[in-house]
């Protein structure tokens, strides 16, 4: 009865978020964009194929004893969490997550490089041994791993085999948020034109570039957290506008028909057509529809200490 209790409280809470009552988008549902982030304490969120296990990055609550940051694992069907890897205070959150096709494995960038561990903790193993790396995402075959370098002069999107080998720059400066297409043979990035972000489109080997979208004709100043639907239809990004805190976007793979759903971050699919972010509005994990319907918190505070009770 607890359970069913909590569960109508959340429904009825994600369902009085849709307070955008001028909403242009028929068929979606927005929100009234923010002003910015909160204090995020959850954040990173990366999902199993089979929706079973939930990974998130945990900042931590200074005023709860032995709180511990790190990465925690949301059973869905026992309700129940546990700590993955934790890190202590004052050290960097694994974080930009991503669960391998399989289920196997998850990468992560830590301490400015990439990683991948087991989805039962074991095998640790670091990839990557110099310069700064970011938002490792899987190949469809789970064979090969891309990633961005922000700065410096090997900055640019860069592609690894899944064991660390035949380490290969196919992208120049200033493309970041790499993501694969679900049929592995291009990829989607954030580039900029004159100052201003784009959504981008190349092969893996960094040719036949396009740009799908421009941040520009959207009023859009910075863009990240690309991500494409597992039937490629469909592409989630973060999008900010000048005075407003990110929104969670979402636009046909061709780049038409650009939505904001949500004040959100860090998007990623779940179950095909659902999406887990982070509510930068109260600092969550939510869960909406593709169209940003039935917004719904998901992972919130937590007493880990007894069994991580929602």
């Amino acid at each position: 009865m607890m359970k069913l209790m909590l569960v109508l409280l959340f429904l009825i809470s994600g369902c009085s978020r849709v307070i955008n009552r001028n909403n242009p988008y028929p068929g979606y549902c927005t929100e009234e964009p923010g002003s910015g982030w909160i204090n995020i304490r959850y954040s990173d969120v990366a999902a199993t194929p089979d929706g079973g296990r939930i990974f998130f990055s945990y900042a931590g609550h200074g005023s709860v004893l032995n709180d511990t940051p790190g990465v925690y694992v949301y059973m869905v069907e026992e309700d129940s969490f546990y700590a993955f890897m934790q890190t202590g205070w004052y050290q960097a959150l694994p974080g930009m997550m991503e669960v391998s096709p399989d289920g196997e494995w998850i990468v992560f960038s830590w301490g400015k490089q990439i990683w991948k561990v087991k989805v039962n903790g074991d095998s640790l193993t670091q990839l990557t041994f110099s310069g700064e790396n970011f938002y490792p995402r899987w190949s469809p075959d789970g064979r090969k791993i891309v990633f961005h370098v922000p700065l410096g002069d090997s900055a640019g999107i860069w592609i690894i085999n899944s064991d660390g080998s035949n380490k290969h720059n196919i992208g120049q400066w200033g493309w970041n948020y790499p993501d694969w297409s679900p049929d592995g043979g291009h990829l989607i990035f954030v580039d900029w034109e004159s100052n201003h972000p784009v959504i981008a489109y190349a092969d893996t080997l960094g040719e036949g570039y396009r740009i799908l979208l421009r941040g520009e004709e959207l009023d859009i100043i910075q863009i990240d957290g690309l991500a494409y639907s597992p039937d490629g239809s469909k592409i989630l990004f973060v999008g900010q506008r000048p005075g407003e805190g990110p929104m969670v976007w979402v636009m046909d793979a061709d780049g038409s028909n650009p939505v904001p759903l949500a004040n959100g971050w860090m998007p990623t699919w779940y179950g095909g057509n659902r999406v887990l972010y982070t509510n930068t509005s109260n600092g969550s994990i939510y869960v909406m529809d593709s169209n940003g319907c039935n917004k719904t918190p998901f992972i919130g505070d937590f007493n880990f200490l007894e069994g991580g009770a929602r």
